[in-house]
């Protein structure tokens, strides 16, 4: 039933947000492409992602190594 109601509610909300004089975006490029408006937009991401560590970069190449090996 979901993906039932997923169309017309994509219609419903694209519609609406086209008319909207002011939009605010929770993405940066994605939502712009599917909800555009003629109206003012701002994208303002809510999310702030720290910059990795050396020990998160240590730890991933580490487990591709695994994989490679065939090791799990």
């Amino acid at each position: 039933m979901g993906k039932i109601a997923a169309i017309p509610n994509y219609i419903i909300q694209r519609i609406a947000v086209s008319k909207a004089p002011f939009v605010l975006y929770v993405s940066r490029f994605f939502l712009q492409d599917d909800y555009p408006t003629r109206g003012r937009a701002c994208g303002c991401p809510d999310v702030w992602l720290e910059p990795p560590t050396e020990l998160v970069l240590e730890k991933r190449i580490g487990k591709i190594n695994n994989l490679k090996d065939g090791s799990i």
